[in-house]
């Protein structure tokens, strides 16, 4: 069962290795439920180019739409999603900058 559960884990990383950092970080952001225009105001891109990025996303992740492409990404790694939003790679506006003394 032990190996099973390493394929998986294997199989995981193998299908988040095949996504950009830029990929990876716009998946986040929509985690994060966020428009395609504030991921590319965020992110300092246009919002077709956030567009074009989650349509690579769909087809390395095998899904359709960006529901499915969450549901994948947590279920492939959870972590990113749970994160507080300062955590997530990518340059962030002012207006969501925390608080300095936030914890």
């Amino acid at each position: 069962m032990r190996t099973s559960s390493l394929s998986q884990d294997v199989h995981a990383v193998s299908m988040l290795a095949r996504l950009t950092v830029r990929e990876q970080q716009v998946l986040r952001w929509l985690a994060h439920g966020k428009t395609d225009r504030e991921i590319a105001t965020m992110l300092g891109i246009s919002a077709r180019t956030v567009q074009k990025h989650l349509q690579h996303v769909y087809v390395k992740l095998g899904v359709e739409n960006r529901t499915a492409a969450v549901m994948r990404g947590l279920e492939l790694d959870p972590g990113p999603a749970t994160r507080r939003l300062e955590n997530v790679p990518g340059v962030l506006p002012d207006a969501c900058q925390a608080p300095e003394n936030a914890l």
